[in-house]
């Protein structure tokens, strides 16, 4: 009820604010009245605005009210292979639908590429529920009052690592109230620093590549090959330095290796990487390189050598770098490679030893051994010395080893347990052993005494390198003759000929008896009868009877010296001017039995041993070297000296026997010799063995005429022999 007089009303319309844009919106105000008076009523209409170009009213707040929207896009990280999530907000909703155009950016400006990334899904939620928009035209509609989208954006899982890479998602509309847009970037991690995300897999993505680098072996004079491998391709270029290393710890030297040659292969075709200051430009894609290192053949036995393939990057993607270790091998235990010849490498030398044929016994016995090839390092050879027909008291055991036979002794290379150390690179070295003169002095023709050399270490000893079978070469042997009848040549220690005059122990004929001054011519008085002159005692001699006058020469029933002891013991000779006692004198030279020969026999001489006295009974016992007792095929009579020899069907070979002699004051003295069964039929004196058989060289011996003494065996003679008296 307007007061009468009251002519204008004002009408105050509240307006409620929220946060929902909505543009201009109208409302009117309409009058109307009974009062007849009044003839014309009207309608006011009320523009509420959101916009911010209405003044500022009495609400609470300063400013204008402005719900216009603005649109903001976040950025997202996702591990390769998960999806990145955006989020597309709108800072007040509209209360229209708002079409909305998101667009995904990749290339240019972005490192990902269109394959990086999949088709996004936009969605909504309302209420708890979830909906997903479809585009037309690649335009979202929104529905009016949402404020929020959530844009999903699968990516590529690869195995090429390509460090971050980076797209972009943005909006915009054609509405005009949202009157900014936005761009959020995606980045995409494949280096395990983005969390795990939806993908299938547990764990972070991580394709950051590792590099490593086998290990090669060649013979040597063809290629080592090495595999560079990376566990994942780049998608970037690799600048990659690789060195070889040779010396320090590799046994190789820098003349070892040659030039290295660097490929790979895409599609079939090889290419060849050159360096740039010793860096290769590995091309993005490719993960693994072949590297080619040639190796460089010689004569030299080496062993086993080894040298290094190293890589190393300024790419910080690839975290681990490798080594490969390369191994040349000279020993024939490599595979054929790419050399021009065939047959696999093997530098091992081979040995050969010669001996001289004519040493004249008391000077030296020298051998050259011979290596094939030198070595680059020290090698180990044994030295043995065997005796073939010589005696161990023939010549010494020490033997002189020296490299340079024109200074034995500053080039003498020390012996130890029968070895002895070739230095590097040496290919010969010589062996002088000292032989020894036979005291008393005794014919015992040509004598062979061996020297084996062999390779100490397996891998130039065996043919598997370790045990077993020896190879061939690795042991090698000779002899050197020895001769004591003047045709041998004086030896120094250096193998040279000294001019001296050579060993001679042919034993000299005694000379004629005198003969007997003729009888005067008769007088007419009777002429004295002359005095008979006494026979002359018999020289020492041991020859015998022929043996075809009994079984075996049977030295104790005819006497070989003057004098000899007492027969109530084994006989052997006597002389007085000999060292008191029983001794050694010529002992007992090697016997030799034929197979399948029942009861063959062997008997001892009577100059085996000599004593002082002829009045002492001597004794004799007979056993094995090794002071075991005979097999059960060989008999002594120690009464005879003699051995009756049966040996088995199955044997072969040889024993090593000794005959102890002992007197009845307690002296003793030892005869060593050896008895070998199976030796071939032909006579002995026909054998490659220098010595005589026992029983041949006594039967020889009784065949010769009776020779002068030797040098320290005296004649007794009772009394001087007159000479003949003429009458």
């Amino acid at each position: 009820t307007v007061p009468g007089g009251v002519k204008t009303l004002t009408v105050t319309v509240p307006t409620t604010s929220d946060d929902v844009y909505e543009g201009a919106e109208t409302f009117t105000l309409s009058a109307s009245t009974t009062n007849t008076a009044v003839t014309t009523t009207d309608t006011g209409t009320g523009t509420i605005k959101d916009d911010g170009t209405a003044p500022d009213g009495n609400d609470e707040g300063s400013g204008q009210d402005n719900d216009k929207p603005t649109l903001t896009i976040n950025d997202a990280t996702t591990e390769e292979g998960s999806a990145a999530v955006f989020t597309v907000s709108l800072s007040n909703a509209l209360e229209a639908d708002l079409p909305l155009r998101l667009t995904l950016g990749t290339g240019g400006a972005n490192s990902a590429e269109a394959g990086d990334v999949g088709t996004m899904v936009v969605t909504y939620t309302v209420g708890g529920t979830t909906y997903t928009l479809t585009p037309v035209d690649g335009v979202y509609t929104v529905p009016g009052g949402v404020k929020t989208l959530t844009v999903t954006v699968p990516t590529t899982s690869d195995d090429v690592y390509e460090g971050s890479e980076t797209f972009t998602l943005s909006a915009s509309t054609t509405n005009t109230a949202v009157t900014t847009t936005d761009t959020g970037t995606g980045t995409i991690k494949d280096d395990g620093t983005a969390p795990d995300g939806n993908d299938e897999g547990s764990g972070q993505d991580n394709d950051k590549p590792t590099l490593t680098i086998n290990d090669a072996t060649t013979e040597e004079g063809s290629a080592a090959v090495f595999t560079v491998s990376l566990s994942n391709a780049l998608e970037a270029d690799l600048p990659l330095r690789l060195t070889l290393g040779t010396g320090g710890a590799n046994s190789a030297e820098a003349g070892d290796v040659g030039t290295m040659v660097v490929t790979y292969t895409v599609g079939g075709t090889t290419y060849t990487l050159t360096p740039v200051d010793g860096v290769y430009t590995v091309p993005g894609g490719v993960k693994t390189l072949t590297v080619t290192v040639p190796t460089t053949s010689d004569d030299v036995y080496e062993g086993a050598e080894t040298f290094t393939l190293s890589a190393s990057t300024t790419n910080p993607a690839v975290t681990t770098t490798d080594t490969g270790t390369g191994s040349i091998s000279d020993d024939g235990l490599g595979v054929d490679g790419n050399d021009a010849g065939s047959g696999v490498d093997d530098d091992r030398p081979t040995l050969t030893v010669s001996g001289l044929k004519d040493v004249s016994e008391g000077s030296y016995a020298v051998y050259t051994v011979t290596l094939s090839r030198g070595a680059e390092a020290p090698l180990d050879l044994a030295l043995n010395l065997v005796d073939v027909t010589t005696q161990v008291e023939d010549h010494t055991a020490l033997m002189w080893v020296y490299t340079n036979p024109a200074d034995p002794t500053g080039s003498r290379l020390t012996v130890s347990n029968g070895q002895v150390q070739l230095p590097a690179g040496v290919t010969q070295l010589w062996v002088a052993v000292e032989t020894h003169h036979d005291l008393p002095r005794m014919l015992e023709g040509a004598e062979d005494l061996r020297l084996t050399a062999s390779f100490v270490a397996p891998a130039l000893r065996y043919a598997n390198r370790v045990s077993g079978a020896e190879r061939t070469g690795a042991s090698a042997s000779d002899v050197s003759v020895i001769v004591d009848d003047g045709t041998g040549k004086v030896y120094g220690p250096n193998g040279v000929d000294t001019g001296e005059t050579p060993d001679d122990d042919t034993p000299t004929p005694p000379p004629p008896p005198k003969a007997a001054d003729p009888a005067p011519a008769p007088n007419a008085e009777p002429a004295p009868v002359a005095e008979q002159p006494r026979a002359p005692l018999p020289l020492f001699n041991s020859a015998l009877q022929p043996a075809s006058q009994r079984q075996g020469p049977d030295l104790n029933s005819q006497p070989i010296g003057d004098i000899l002891t007492s027969n109530s013991g084994f006989r052997i000779v006597v002389n007085e001017a000999a060292s008191p006692g029983l001794n050694l004198y010529r002992g007992i030279t090697d016997q030799f039995v034929q197979e399948n020969s029942p009861g063959a026999k062997v008997n001892l001489p009577a100059d085996a041993f000599v004593h002082s006295d002829e009045n002492a009974v001597v004794k004799l016992e007979a056993k094995q070297a090794d002071n075991s007792s005979l097999p059960s095929w060989v008999r002594f009579d120690a009464a005879t000296g003699s051995f009756e020899v049966t040996p088995p069907a199955t044997f072969r070979g040889k024993l090593d026997l000794k005959v102890i002699a002992r007197d009845d004051k307690g002296n003793e003295a030892t005869a060593l010799f050896r008895l070998f069964v199976g030796e071939p039929t032909e006579p002995v004196e026909t054998k490659p063995q220098s010595r005589q058989g026992l029983s041949e060289k006594l039967r020889q011996a009784a065949k010769r005429a009776p020779m002068a003494a030797p040098e320290v065996v005296l004649q007794r003679v009772s009394a001087p022999v007159p000479a003949p008296v003429a009458g």
